[in-house]
């Protein structure tokens, strides 16, 4: 069976079978190795990487307050398809693909809200202090 078989069969999963199959892969892979060594050196060559990213400014640090402004943009625009999806049940006229997008965004919109609400209490670092640990650490020259 290859993949192209298996993401067939997947996608005709319900959501909450293709939730509980995504949890199981995701704990199978963290499992995968006991080696800390392993995961300590994939984790050096992650943060080597966004750290490589920042400095040469393919991504970007943004701050805690501009996340916060980006998840109620978000909650934003959930309360807007729900609201395109009162006017369809009204007969007010929203095309089949146009709130498949949609709820295929709301999906992402919820995940990364969960992430975020999830770590809404963790404390921010600043990137002067994340920058000099990375350096006593021997992540960066």
């Amino acid at each position: 069976m290859g993949i192209v078989t298996i993401k067939q069969d997947v996608s005709r999963l319900s959501v909450k079978d293709r939730a509980e199959l995504a949890h199981w892969i995701i704990e199978n892979l963290e499992s995968v190795t006991d080696d800390q060594g392993v995961v300590d050196a994939a984790w050096s060559k992650e943060v080597r990487q966004r750290v490589e990213d920042i400095q040469s400014g393919k991504v970007r640090m943004i701050t805690a307050e501009k996340v916060w402004e980006d998840i109620q943009e978000r909650i934003n625009f959930i309360s807007g398809i729900r609201k395109g999806l009162r006017e369809l049940d009204e007969g007010k006229g929203i095309s089949h693909e146009e709130i498949k997008e949609e709820f295929k965004e709301l999906l992402e919109n919820l995940s990364d809200l969960a992430v975020a609400t999830e770590r809404r209490d963790e404390p921010t670092i600043a990137h002067k202090k994340v920058m000099e640990e990375l350096k006593r650490d021997g992540c960066l020259l």
